[in-house]
């Protein structure tokens, strides 16, 4: 609830009007009677009790710096379950209106902006321990009447400490072009080298005018970064050379600290060396935080030479430079690396080797071309898949090597990896490790006569499937739902076939609610006939309900396992740019979770946190935190804001350009869809993603295949494939086993959903 003008708070802070709202709550301008002075009243009204850690930890950080270029904090109190920060009032404006209003900044202002900034970061991680701000952009500096800048927000703030493995303070945040690679997650913590990337990203804007290119992007290949000499020509070059270093995706690969970085800004006798510009990241991140962020007092290292820096020292006459120095990065050799290098070493020796995986066996040879092998093991008549079959007892899928030495040593590492990750029915034991046998297609299951048992009550764990279908006209799209059992020969049959939508406009892509009483899908709605999402019962009955009768087209539906959101993109606000949505099942409370990015395809993991594709030229698999875990409150937006990738090795290599990822019930794989050019694969992630050669498995490979779906018992996926042609859903084991067409007809079915079983 926002603060009216003259609210007066604590007795004593006279509300005047709002200055701004953002995720955290409102920040509004007020009198302090007491001192007949203005300040800015910063207000948290979210009761959780992670936004009320979060809101805290802010006030008694900020409560510790004293710094002409940081805020000051006065006061700090809670009235009726809300939190309020009271802090010095900057007037002026900040640099992100600046920018809007004058664009591209002249070189002596931004450098006098950049020496002020510093100061306050050098302030900042000097701190026992240092403090990272995490966010700072234009819009987080502002510009007092006195020409100071000061770093406001500290929202997202954290204490650093170099010998922690997690991080454990601060909120979790970043801002798409200012934010680095590390702070998208992954193996390399934040730390003081992410407010040298930030700073240098405000800087880059402020001389061209423009945002630099966001670094996700650049870490895939997707862009590069534009030179700021082609932008802005008249930047010098030691400018040029000493902002596109610390714009450099490695940590290491930036300043040893943001003092070196002042002073390479401030020293024109510093010309960019002969290098290239290591733009792209290679296929992993580096495992552990820069070893400059090692030494005890967190920053900086010790220094060596300009020349090793990338920056050659040219002195002038009279001059004299301090070399700056690119941080020192040792070689790191784990087990698993010297297990490669050992592979390497025998392969170059022209020597054949043959490494045993579990119940078959992989084999390599120097010199030979890529070889398809797929490690088997004979499954016995009556084996019904309880889990994902583990690589030892591969029978149930086809692996793809690349016959590369590196890629030998990762089976081997994967069948090194302990088992208790991967569960096995007893009747899938694989057969003797001397009888391997090779599968280059889907195994269909032998019928077990021998011991007939009674058809199952349900099947897979739950009810009906729902599906698109043209099967009534032969052209327009409905949603259909069938009962699928398996029979005592171990069959798959299917009855209750039922048309439960109709009239004109295809309907497409159902999803069911996680109680199985309700039904959502895809139609045209509106007077504009865009795509909305509609709601209907199960059976047909009653009146469809237009969920989402907004600007745009809203697609690919998923309702949160609490049944409290449901989750769907939409092209409202950016024509073309998809961007996720949340909206209650009544269609009240939309909001949008995307800015920047094109997201889309949600799906939702049991805990319920949010998994979808961030696609940046590469279709990356990303999650958004969870609702608060200790009171199971409803999710509120800063529970979604901030992402975190699927994959934290790896921007590119490992799951692929991926598309539709599908939860299984438990939360233990990821089910999706990969692409690779006009090809599309099920595929299936392990979480938490470890050894990538043993956690993606390859389910299909008819490269037609779309859309997977799991049961309610997490043992069956059903999936859409074009593979005889026509668009027809399928059903497979979640071993990748029993490949079958359940919808067998002669028009096009597509979207398959399991409904839960109805209580």
């Amino acid at each position: 609830m926002n603060l009216p003008p003259e609210t007066l708070l604590n007795n004593r802070y006279r509300i005047d009007r709002m200055l701004g709202q953002g995720g955290m709550g409102a920040v509004y301008l007020a009198l302090d009677t007491a001192l007949d002075a203005l300040v800015a009243v910063k207000a948290n009204q979210n009761p959780a009790p992670q936004s009320s850690t979060q809101f805290l930890r802010e006030a008694r950080l900020l409560a510790s710096l004293r710094h002409p270029n940081l805020p000051r904090v006065t006061d700090y109190f809670i009235l009726n379950d809300s939190q309020y920060l009271v802090m010095d009032y900057v007037a002026g404006k900040d640099l992100n209106a600046i920018l809007q209003e004058e664009g591209a900044q002249p070189l002596e202002r931004v450098l006098a902006w950049a020496s002020e900034l510093c100061n306050a970061l050098s302030y900042l991680h000097g701190q026992k321990p240092p403090v990272i701000h995490r966010d700072i952009k234009p819009a987080n500096v502002r510009l007092s009447s006195e020409g100071e800048v000061i770093l406001v927000d500290f929202g997202i703030a954290k204490v650093y400490d170099p010998d922690q493995q997690t991080t454990t303070t601060g909120a979790m945040g970043y801002t798409p072009g200012y934010a680095p690679p590390e702070q998208y997650g992954g193996s390399v913590r934040t730390g003081p080298y992410t407010d040298q990337y930030s700073l240098a990203a405000l800087l880059y804007h402020l001389l061209s005018g423009q945002k630099p290119a966001d670094s996700v992007q650049r870490a895939i290949g997707s862009v590069r970064l534009a030179p700021l000499g082609q932008i802005r020509p008249d930047v010098p070059a030691h400018v040029q050379a000493t902002i596109e270093r610390a714009l450099s995706l490695r940590p290491d690969e930036r300043f040893s600290g943001v003092d070196d970085f002042i002073h390479a800004l401030e020293s024109p006798a510093l010309v960019p060396a002969e290098h290239s510009d290591p733009t792209v990241l290679p296929a992993r991140m580096p495992e552990t935080p820069p070893p400059n962020a090692q030494t005890a007092a967190g920053w900086p290292p010790e220094k060596t030479t300009a020349s090793a820096a990338g920056l050659t020292a040219r002195s002038a006459p009279g001059s004299t430079v301090e070399p700056i120095q690119a941080p020192a990065h040792p070689t790191r050799r784990g087990p698993r690396k010297l297990l490669v290098s050992a592979i390497v070493i025998m392969v170059f020796l022209g020597l054949a080797s043959v490494v045993l995986m579990g119940g078959g066996f992989l084999l390599f040879q120097a010199g030979q071309p890529a070889t398809r092998v797929a490690v088997a093991a004979t499954t016995a008549p009556d084996a019904t898949a309880t889990g994902i079959a583990s690589t030892s007892a591969a029978a149930v899928k086809e692996t793809a090597y690349t016959g590369s030495v590196a890629t030998a040593a990762a089976a081997t590492i994967a069948a090194a990896r302990p088992a208790e990750t991967l569960t096995l029915a007893a009747s899938d034991t694989p057969a003797p490790a001397s009888t391997p046998t090779l599968e280059l297609s889907p195994t269909v299951l032998p019928t077990n006569t021998s011991q007939p048992t009674p058809l199952p009550p349900t099947f897979g764990g739950g009810g009906l499937l729902a599906f698109s279908s043209n099967r009534g006209d032969g052209q327009t799209f409905q949603i259909w739902t069938m009962r699928v059992a398996q029979n005592d020969q171990g069959g798959m049959v299917t009855s209750e076939l039922k048309q439960i939508t109709s009239g004109p406009g295809d309907k497409t892509q159902p999803a069911w609610s996680p109680d199985g009483k309700h039904l959502i899908y895809v139609a045209p709605g509106g007077p504009d006939q865009l795509l909305d999402l509609w709601m209907i019962n199960p059976d047909g009955s009653g009146e469809p309900k237009d969920l989402t009768n907004m600007k745009g087209n809203e697609t690919e539906p998923a309702w949160s396992p609490d049944g409290r959101w449901i989750a769907f993109t939409s092209d409202k606000w950016t024509g073309n740019v998809q961007q996720i949505y949340l909206v209650r099942p009544d269609g009240s409370d939309t909001y949008r979770l995307s800015y920047d990015q094109r997201e889309y395809g949600s799906s939702w993991k049991p805990d319920n946190q949010l998994t979808f594709i961030m696609d940046t030229g590469m279709k990356i698999v990303f999650i958004r935190g969870q609702k608060d875990p200790k009171t199971g409150a409803a999710p509120t937006r800063e529970y979604y804001v901030t992402p975190y990738r699927f994959d934290t090795m790896s921007f590119t290599d490992n799951l692929g350009d991926a598309i539709e990822p599908a939860w299984a019930p438990d939360g233990k794989s990821l089910a999706y869809s990969r692409v690779r050019g006009n090809n599309r694969n099920i595929s299936l992630a392990l979480y938490p993603f470890k050894i990538p050669s043993h956690d993606v498995i390859k389910l299909t490979d008819t490269g037609k295949d779309t859309s997977p779906a799991w049961s309610p018992d997490g043992q069956w996926i059903v999936f859409t494939s074009t593979r005889e042609g026509n668009a027809e859903v399928y059903i497979m084991r979640n071993t990748g086993q029993s490949q079958i067409n359940i919808s067998n007809d002669s028009n096009a079915d597509k979207d398959p959903a399991w409904q839960p079983e109805v209580p």
